[in-house]
């Protein structure tokens, strides 16, 4: 451990809310993506394993 390591501000916090249940979770899990794989949906652990995962940022074909 550093004397910066100590003294530096502390990291933020990333939550997010849950696509299934609304509730802000800070354990969010990736669940979906949309609009090209361009926006990421996530969901709560407790609700995450109920879902369907996908579509993953790959799984997009370029629309003409």
């Amino acid at each position: 451990m550093t004397l910066d390591a100590l003294t530096a501000p502390a990291p933020t916090v990333f939550c997010a809310d849950c696509v299934e249940c609304g509730r802000a979770t800070t354990a969010a899990v990736p669940v979906r993506w949309t609009r090209g794989g361009e926006i990421l949906l996530y969901a709560c652990p407790h609700c995450a394993p109920l879902l369907t995962p996908g579509p993953a940022p790959d799984e997009y074909t370029p629309s003409r």
